[in-house]
């Protein structure tokens, strides 16, 4: 919690707030009000281990875990606001399963050392309240192939809910992601040369925040 809290500039409308109990802690950003904006500052270079030759995808790869639940949820636009470029995203963190869990919404933005990326909450809504919870933020180098960024995505999904989620929801978690870690590595059977290029290019996590889920 703290450690996302510290990449946050401005929280013009929104509160970090506490949802969670003792020991199960549930810390997150939450705005009620369309048009408030959460803005956070990233370093979005990429790292030393970039290969000559792979420059084409000069972008880095960045998460967003938000609360997704069934009631009193809104939507909100993530956008790059200054010193880098990306296309924006919209989600809606309504949903009609009786559940609320973490998902991910993704942007790839230019190189900066000061990035400033986003959290604006809509007016739209489906649910006809407007509650938004961003929970953390990852970035990692983005490759130009999805397979090893979509590995590092479940990798640290499944790691937040871990920390906040009953032992069998955790189960279930750490069983698909070894489904997906073996559909991964079965994929890069058949293609042992372009997965060589990307594992030489090492994928680095530059920042892994692991904040609660609700």
């Amino acid at each position: 919690g703290e450690a996302f809290k510290a990449v946050v500039t401005s929280a013009d409308g929104w509160s970090f707030v506490d949802e969670g109990s003792p020991g199960k802690r549930k810390w997150g950003f939450i705005s009620n009000k369309p048009g408030s904006l959460l803005t956070m500052m990233i370093d979005t270079r990429r790292g030393a281990s970039s290969l000559p030759g792979m420059q084409p995808y000069r972008r880095m790869n960045v998460m967003i875990a938000y609360l997704r639940s069934y009631i009193n949820m809104g939507q909100a636009r993530v956008l790059c606001l200054s010193g880098c470029s990306c296309d924006s995203q919209d989600v809606d963190a309504h949903h009609n399963l009786r559940q609320s869990t973490i998902f991910l919404v993704r942007v790839l933005p230019t190189e900066n050392a000061e990035c400033e990326i986003g959290v604006r909450l809509l007016r739209n809504t489906t649910s006809g309240k407007h509650k938004f919870k961003v929970n953390g933020l990852m970035v990692n180098e983005y490759t130009g192939a999805d397979i090893t960024t979509k590995l590092h995505e479940e990798q640290w999904l499944h790691q937040m809910l871990t920390i906040n989620a009953p032992a069998e929801q955790a189960t279930v978690a750490d069983s698909r992601l070894k489904q997906r870690h073996g559909a991964s590595k079965q994929q890069q059977g058949h293609s042992a040369a372009q997965q060589q290029e990307q594992t030489e290019e090492a994928v680095a996590v530059t920042a892994a925040i692991h904040p609660s889920d609700h």
